[in-house]
């Protein structure tokens, strides 16, 4: 973590290792999914994020993930292990604070990815928008509203290429201890 200025700071974390016996979920037909040992399989990625605040009570958070995989046996990408993820976040409103009222912007986007051993089953990849609000009611208690897929995509899959839900909206009381 680099904290540059007062605004800005920057995250960042790389990683490779080698697994020698991972077991992982892949479809069998199209009514299941069942373990499967993958056997000796590599992997290598980096995470990368930043949050900019230019101002109290507005700031952008970007985190990046990048993936490389392969499984010894059939040189195919991991199952389930998309090639990068992305996820940014706009917030506006006093989130620094215990309890402070505001909402979040959240675009998520996902690559496609390797449903299968052979890499020949691709789950297409998605980009999805979520708004996230609270409002404090007390300096204990919270009402957050949650509306998932605003734009209600109706292709996005997950890994094992089952559809992910529509639009969906959660609201919840917050209590802080």
């Amino acid at each position: 973590v680099v904290t540059v200025d007062d605004a800005v700071v920057v995250r960042g974390v790389g990683f490779a290792s080698r697994i020698d016996d991972a077991i992982t979920f892949v479809n069998r037909s199209a009514f299941s999914i069942v373990p499967v040992n993958t056997g000796a399989a590599g992997r290598t990625g980096v995470d990368l994020g930043g949050t900019y605040s230019p101002l109290r009570g507005l700031a952008v958070d970007v985190t990046a993930s990048l993936l490389s995989s392969s499984l010894a046996v059939t040189q195919a990408p991991l199952p389930q292990a998309p090639p990068f993820l992305l996820r940014t976040v706009a917030r506006v409103g006093d989130a620094a604070s215990v309890g402070g009222a505001g909402l979040d912007v959240v675009v998520t986007s996902r690559g496609a990815s390797s449903s299968n051993l052979f890499g020949t089953l691709i789950a297409p990849g998605f980009t999805l928008l979520d708004l996230v609000g609270r409002y404090p009611l007390s300096s204990a208690v919270q009402l957050k509203a949650t509306l998932q897929n605003v734009l209600d995509v109706q292709d996005a899959r997950d890994t094992n290429l089952l559809p992910l839900p529509g639009r969906l909206m959660f609201v919840g009381i917050e209590v802080k201890t």
